[in-house]
């Protein structure tokens, strides 16, 4: 079914906030596909992950704005300013701490720990744009850490802490990486999804050693780099204009209970019973939000 045909059935909805909506859904249910990815990288280290993943990310951003922009490009990087390129070292910091987090731990173990960016959005968001949280959006992330905390509970001491607290930087840069774009939601925010690549190469050159990699593990990380980080990273730029910031890291809870499916599926790496059932109560938060959403057409209405 179409957006329209979505927002129709709904009634009474912002069309825009339902395309924020479904493009946060889509991106989210990419996003999930990044361990199962990177549980494929065969002899790369970590710092070389990073910076071959950086490099054609924000290689292939750079064609894309440049044949899109033309002679306007660089005024067109630049027109982010002071808040874009905060969000651009935020989203290359959480890239580092996720792919160190899941070097240390399992995928579900950083997904479960991932899961907190809504409950710190939440927080920023009132108190840096006083974004107020509405009260459906309330009870969904009540719902959301509730299937947090059953899946904590069990799998928290599977994964060292060293992994465990890469996993938590990473939560807390998405999360001002989302307050980030939502404060810039009135100018075009995706060039800081470019600009994140090349900080992203600069801080690991000095630590990735040997520059050579496998043609194997550099097709990993084109993928995960160019068809899953780059597009999803710019469409939720889009998305951040049209939803506010604790509803944007709810919805992309999806790839909190998708994450370590796929590694389940594909790898065997088996969630427990508590874990499934943790997964099934924020999925559950997840699609009502979603649902509720579309109907309401904007929070708080």
């Amino acid at each position: 079914m179409s957006m329209r045909g979505l927002v129709e059935r709904f009634g009474r909805g912002d069309p825009l906030h339902a395309r924020g909506v479904a493009i946060t859904l889509f991106t989210a249910l990419m996003w999930s596909s990044t361990g199962l990815i990177f549980r494929h990288i065969e002899q790369a280290t970590p710092w070389q992950v990073i910076f071959f993943r950086a490099m054609l990310l924000g290689g292939a951003l750079a064609l894309a704005f440049g044949l899109r922009y033309r002679r306007r490009t660089l005024a067109a990087v630049a027109s982010i300013g002071l808040t874009g390129l905060i969000a651009a070292v935020l989203l290359s910091l959480g890239s580092v701490f996720f792919l160190f987090a899941i070097s240390r731990t399992t995928i579900a173990n950083v997904a479960f720990l991932t899961s907190s960016v809504p409950f710190l959005a939440a927080i920023a968001g009132w108190l840096l744009l006083r974004e107020r949280v509405a009260r459906t959006t309330g009870v969904c992330i009540a719902f959301a850490m509730l299937g947090v905390a059953v899946m904590v509970a069990e799998g928290f001491a599977l994964g060292g802490w060293v992994g465990n607290l890469m996993a938590l930087g990473c939560a807390s840069a998405s999360a001002g990486f989302t307050i980030a774009l939502r404060y810039g939601r009135h100018g075009d925010m995706s060039p800081c999804v470019m600009v994140s690549g090349f900080v992203t190469m600069v801080i690991a050159a000095p630590f990735v050693g040997a520059f050579t990699i496998t043609w194997h593990d550099l097709a990993m990380c084109a993928i995960q780099g160019v068809a899953v980080s780059a597009l999803c990273n710019v469409l939720f730029t889009y998305a951040a204009r049209w939803v506010p910031a604790a509803e944007l890291t709810l919805l992309s809870l999806l790839e909190t209970v998708l994450s370590p499916t796929w590694v389940w599926l594909a790898l065997n790496e088996v969630p427990s019973p508590w874990t499934l059932l943790g997964g099934a109560i924020v999925l559950g938060a997840v699609m009502g939000q979603a649902v509720g959403a579309l109907r309401r057409g904007a929070v708080g209405r």
